[in-house]
């Protein structure tokens, strides 16, 4: 599986992050996307299909406990997507550093080949939000 993301740089504080990543996910699963799910859930296509679930992702990496630069905040959504988009959800991780003047985000998302595009718009909906949030805001794809 692919992983798909950006690093941003921004004058947010942790709490602020947190909130707009809440939010974007919460603004993305709206209208056509939580009809979907609805039809999806009685369907018996995906029980957990109604709603968004947050999340605290795990490092399951055998060497985890060496990093010593371990980020200050972590969470992860999961968003149902639309009938259009194929259904099923689109997973993204969102990892906090708090650098002094300056947070260090990072955005992560994996993705196959049937999600790509949904994957890709979804993380370029959070950085547009980021840069709303915050002029200054410095991103690099990965």
């Amino acid at each position: 599986m692919r992983v798909s993301g950006f690093d941003l740089h921004t004058n947010l504080g942790i709490q602020q992050a947190a909130q707009v990543f809440r939010d974007t996910s919460n603004s993305m699963f709206s209208g056509t996307a939580k009809l979907a799910a609805n039809i999806r859930r009685f369907s018996g296509q995906m029980t957990d299909a109604q709603r968004i679930n947050f999340f605290t992702p795990r490092d399951d990496d055998a060497f985890a406990a060496l990093n010593e630069d371990k980020e200050d905040f972590a969470v992860g959504a999961s968003i149902p997507k639309a009938l259009g988009t194929g259904g099923g959800v689109v997973t993204i991780h969102l990892y906090v550093w708090d650098r002094g003047a300056r947070r260090e985000l990072c955005l992560r998302a994996p993705c196959s080949i049937g999600n790509t595009n949904a994957t890709r718009r979804a993380l370029e909906t959070f950085v547009d939000t980021y840069r709303a949030e915050d002029p200054e805001l410095i991103a690099h794809q990965i």
